[in-house]
């Protein structure tokens, strides 16, 4: 099996929240997310922490309002990918981190450790998308471009964009 991770941005050019974000990492993309063919369903599917929890949505909807900047090809067994796709769906509802944002430019901003660390109970997306690769990372504290280069490394991951 295959599984794609990726890295994109708004295509609205009003998304105040990921300007903010690509200026906080130096990045050119905003947001971190899974991405596989379903064989069963007969349908692209997009896991990602947005839009106030950890859902999934069809690849054709996510397309229509976000630009995919960077994408990774990662060969996984057949039991790899049905432990991965659990995680997903143990996750999906968890609601997302808004107050974690906040925590992780307050990190950066002031090298303290940010007070609305929360563990597991919320998410942002390349936190989320580090738990479902297992990245020895700090994943409260990683932002989309950290992870990024994180996948990059993967001897099992392949950039295609």
């Amino acid at each position: 099996m295959t599984l794609r991770v990726g890295f994109s941005r708004p295509r609205s050019k009003w998304a105040i929240g990921s300007k903010i974000i690509r200026w906080f990492d130096g990045a050119d993309f905003s947001h971190a997310f899974i991405r596989w063919t379903s064989r069963s369903l007969e349908r692209d599917l997009v896991y990602q922490a947005g839009h106030g929890m950890v859902h999934f949505i069809s690849g054709a909807r996510f397309d229509a309002d976000v630009e995919t900047i960077r994408e990774y090809e990662i060969a996984v067994s057949d039991e790899h990918y049905v432990a991965i796709v659990q995680k997903c769906v143990d996750l999906a509802g968890v609601r997302y981190g808004y107050l974690q944002l906040l925590g992780m430019a307050f990190e950066r901003i002031t090298g303290l450790r940010s007070p609305f660390r929360d563990g597991s109970r919320t998410y942002v997306c390349s936190e989320l998308v580090g738990e479902v690769l297992k990245a020895d990372l700090d994943l409260e504290y990683v932002g989309p471009k950290k992870l990024e280069e994180f996948v990059a490394s993967m001897p099992e991951a392949t950039r295609i964009q």
